[in-house]
């Protein structure tokens, strides 16, 4: 079976999927009393989730929809629930079908941050200071109510994502797989960086805290003002991870001025924890390592979401990713990584001049 085929087939059953689903959503509608809303979908997903917006008169609540065969919404109502205990802003869930899937949330509004920085770009220093703020509220505070529930951000878990890159973009460009033998080397080099880590205070990590999933809530005072969207995933690890994602944005740019000035927000406001024993340059040195743990991560996963998914809008964004890998790799304690990297996967096969051209390879 051919690529084409492969697409083919799936969008078909998401076709068949959807149909059932849309009777199944009607039913959960009216069991809620919402049965006269009229839906419109919201922003897309990189997942099976969908998201709609459901209103009635002045009335709006949110819709997901997490197809059970692929997503749990148990791990979303559990943070949502364990955030809100931390103080967070996070959607109250309204009404819940665990068998099928549904929630409706409270609706937080439109005004993401990606769409306030688009309307007003001299916000960006207020609301990224926001972003950071609430990291390390939540942070702080989940040191203090810890969460035996949720997984630990172990570094298997961490070397099986950054393989995400040798699953789906290097077979698609170079038409093989990585041989086993160098796939292992790649593994074994990343598990002796992630050791530096090992024993580092475990914190809330959301794995997903980017301006896409921050929401302005106007009218709440300090963190509560920053609405948190989405965080089904987190986990117990490294509080970098989150700040990292957030100022290495797949999606949108960071000036190195703010770049700096969160960084250094995040350090001051995290440093009297003693998390980091070697100080500030043991910081910079764990953010390069989770730097290239997700970009490597994030350039597969837009890479599946094209071929597997037919979602191929992501993979405008591939160039910066590529650019914040190499960025990250450039730290010399990763000289050995950035080493591997470069050998199977040269300049010339990074980057996409042409998205249709790379679907056909």
């Amino acid at each position: 079976m051919d690529v084409g085929q492969y697409v083919f087939l799936i969008l078909l059953m998401m076709a068949l999927l959807m149909a059932d689903r849309d009777k199944i959503i009607d039913s959960f509608l009216v069991q809620c009393g919402w049965q006269k809303g009229h839906r419109r979908p919201l922003a897309d997903d990189a997942s099976f989730r969908r998201y709609e917006r459901v209103c009635s008169g002045a009335r709006s609540v949110v819709l997901m929809d997490a197809p059970p065969d692929y997503e749990d919404i148990k791990s979303f109502v559990y943070v949502a629930n364990y955030l809100h205990k931390l103080g967070c802003s996070v959607p109250k869930i309204l009404e819940i079908d665990v068998i099928n899937g549904l929630l409706l949330l409270e609706d937080f509004g439109d005004d993401t941050y990606t769409k306030c920085l688009e309307k007003k770009p001299d916000s960006e220093l207020y609301l990224y200071s926001l972003a950071v703020d609430t990291l390390v509220h939540l942070q702080r505070a989940s040191c203090l109510q810890t969460c035996e529930r949720l997984e630990i951000y172990r570094s298997e878990l961490m070397i099986d994502e950054a393989c995400v890159i040798l699953d789906w973009y290097y077979p698609h460009v170079f038409g093989r797989s990585v041989p086993e033998g160098d796939r292992k080397v790649f593994r074994s080099l990343w598990k002796e960086k992630l050791n530096i880590i090992s024993n580092e205070l475990r914190v809330l990590v959301l794995r997903d805290y980017h301006v896409d999933n921050l929401i302005r809530l106007r009218g709440r005072g300090g963190i509560l003002e920053c609405g948190i969207l989405d965080f089904q995933d987190a986990v117990m690890g490294s509080g970098i991870y989150d700040l990292m994602s957030l100022l290495e944005d797949a999606r949108r740019d960071v000036t190195s001025s703010l770049f700096s000035q969160m960084k250094d927000r995040y350090f001051s406001a995290m440093s009297d924890l003693a998390i980091w024993p070697g100080g500030r340059k043991e910081f910079d040195r764990i953010f390069a390592l989770l730097g290239a743990v997700r970009h490597a991560k994030v350039i597969g996963v837009f890479a599946r979401l094209a071929i597997r998914d037919n979602k191929s809008n992501y993979l405008i964004h591939l160039p910066r990713v590529w650019s914040l890998l190499e960025q990250s790799l450039a730290d010399p304690s990763l000289k050995e990584l950035k080493a591997w990297f470069w050998k199977f996967f040269p300049k010339e096969k990074r980057f996409i001049k042409n998205q249709v051209e790379w679907l056909d390879r």
